[in-house]
């Protein structure tokens, strides 16, 4: 067992420490530290409730262990026909990770955004219900930006909302309504002007551009539709409302 009283980062003065947080923020922690203690059994308490909202296994378990929400897992789980049943394991140093994926489906614009944060929103308030206010005020603070761009725009507001979820997870000292501490990821992701395109050889290849895109077509494309260097169409038929294995 660890000995704490060795541990400097136990043995500051933790009560100022903690001083400086806001009621809500500290309901966070508390919750957090005790759910780290036993994050498996936690997240079956969780699932066991009868009013639990569904929810896959994997999203509770990213939620009890303070993980920033996966969105496009999320969205993928929502349309799901099978469990995501891999398994992990370790042989030295590397890890395997076995089974079949959840099939591939991006968050791409904002209607796809509402849906999924609706659906987070109520899983994380069921387990940190002092932070539905919270909730609701980022949501109307994100809703705003995707209405004061245009569509082929949508993309970085989804990197922002992205980049903000993941600076409030890795830190216990800020909440999502803390704009003021994310004008840098404002500045990066919103306001920063498109880097300029030579005029040698580094203009789009439109030939390119009109291929479909194999990673998207796999469920494995990293890009939104905007950004991709290939068209997001099936590979087959070239419609953009399925991939190629379900044309």
């Amino acid at each position: 067992k660890i000995d704490e009283t060795v541990l400097p980062w136990l043995n500051r003065a933790s009560s100022s420490n903690r001083a400086s947080l806001s009621e809500s923020l500290e309901k966070t922690r508390v919750i957090l530290a005790n759910l780290a203690r036993e994050p498996k059994y936690a997240r079956s308490t969780i699932q066991s409730q009868p009013d639990c909202p569904v929810f896959s296994t994997e999203d509770w378990d990213d939620i009890v262990n303070g993980k920033p929400a996966r969105f496009d897992h999320i969205f993928s789980s929502m349309h799901a026909t099978t469990l995501d049943e891999r398994q992990t394991q370790k042989v030295g140093e590397v890890e395997f990770k076995f089974g079949p994926p959840v099939p591939g489906k991006r968050v791409n614009n904002s209607g796809d955004w509402q849906i999924v944060f609706a659906k987070y929103s109520k899983a994380l308030a069921f387990v940190f219900p002092h932070r539905a206010d919270e909730l609701e005020r980022y949501s109307e603070h994100i809703v705003r930006l995707f209405g004061a761009l245009p569509e082929l725009d949508h993309d970085k507001v989804i990197n922002y909302d992205k980049a903000i979820r993941y600076r409030v997870s890795q830190s216990r000292q800020y909440e999502l309504t803390d704009f003021s501490e994310f004008q840098d990821l404002f500045l990066h992701w919103i306001q920063a002007p498109p880097s300029r395109v030579k005029e040698s050889g580094q203009r789009e290849n439109k030939s390119r551009r009109r291929e479909p895109c194999k990673r998207y077509n796999e469920g494995r494309c990293p890009n939104t539709a905007q950004s991709c260097g290939y068209q997001h169409v099936c590979g087959k038929c070239n419609r953009n409302d399925h991939t190629r294995p379900k044309c």
